[in-house]
């Protein structure tokens, strides 16, 4: 989804925002956005409701600006109203996770990409992100989560635990292949999820190619009708710069659906036309019909039109029968 409004926001709104997302404030506005871009062009695939949540996020920053002090010059620090918006944002994002009711491979994965992928943001602390996690798994799942809780452990090493516990090297090796060296992006898959998906698969099942390969691997497994949006770009050798060149796909693809929304508005107004045209026509015929031929004596044509050779009447017979008519 396009992210324009970012430009619409003020400096302080766009700085409250910054520091909400964890962004950095520092350069002009037009950098502070370009950056508010690429963060929440990371973010929003993992929202349970985009617009919802992106407007909610965007009114907060706009009316919190004037009762929370900016604090620009300290890395890392955020007021107690900033973390609680944090934390529910991040509630959002986790609900959105599906409940890992067991313990399959295949669902393990899926459930770490996308826990992964919340985590990236950067949003929470490990403690916080891990308590939240308990409450979309069950059984040994959970009492991992639990132990480490009670121990402050990191979300890498929780990560790592659950993924050596459940995908062995062999299952890694498989899923390796299907999940990152030949995981192709599906037509109704949006290209910023489709990069998540694929880095924290790669992450978690540890890849261990370069950040340049993957990044390609990417770049070659994505939708041809995608690919056909990047003739003009430059070469993304980066993650960040794959989710730089996401944000511009997602906005070229909705100025050409907007395109097409008028083209086809254009030919069903043209179509509309030429239906009155021919109606009009088909009148014209019906009223034809009574029409006396002041030559012939016919019906259906006018004198100039006549197809008859017989001389014209000595008398005015047909010029009063048509006048009549």
């Amino acid at each position: 989804m396009p992210s324009a409004w970012i430009h619409s926001l003020s400096k302080q709104q766009a700085e409250r925002l910054a520091i909400e997302l964890g962004v950095s404030v520092d350069g002009t506005l037009g950098g502070l956005r370009r950056k508010l871009k690429e963060k929440w062009s990371s973010l929003e695939p993992h929202l349970p409701s985009q617009l919802t949540a992106k407007s909610e996020l965007a009114m907060d920053a706009a009316a919190s600006v004037g009762n929370v002090t900016l604090n620009a010059g300290i890395p890392g620090q955020v007021s107690y109203v900033q973390a609680k918006m944090r934390g529910r944002v991040v509630v959002n994002l986790v609900r959105n996770i599906p409940v890992l009711s067991g313990t399959g491979p295949e669902s393990v994965l899926h459930f770490l990409i996308r826990a992964q992928g919340v985590y990236d943001l950067n949003l929470v602390g490990d403690l916080e992100f891990l308590a939240l996690l308990v409450g979309r798994t069950s059984g040994r799942v959970t009492q991992i989560l639990g132990l480490h809780l009670g121990t402050s452990s990191k979300w890498g090493v929780v990560s790592s635990e659950i993924s050596s516990t459940f995908l062995p090297p062999r299952i890694r090796e498989e899923f390796v292949s299907k999940y990152v060296l030949r995981h192709f992006q599906s037509p109704t898959e949006y290209l910023n999820e489709f990069i998540v998906s694929v880095v924290a698969a790669a992450r978690i099942l540890s890849y261990h190619g370069s950040e340049s390969d993957l990044v390609q691997r990417i770049v070659q497994n994505m939708h041809p009708r995608v690919r056909s949006y990047l003739v003009f770009g430059s070469k993304p050798t980066t993650i960040s710069e794959l989710h730089a060149l996401a944000s511009h796909v997602a906005e070229a693809r909705a100025i050409d659906a907007q395109r097409q929304g008028f083209a086809g508005a254009s030919q069903s107004e043209g179509r509309g036309s030429r239906q009155v045209s021919m109606a009009i026509d088909q009148t014209r015929r019906v009223q034809s019909r009574g029409v006396v031929c002041w030559k012939c004596l016919g019906r259906g044509h006018l004198k100039r039109d006549c197809p008859s050779t017989v001389p014209l009447p000595s008398s005015n017979q047909g010029n009063e029968q048509g006048a009549r008519q």
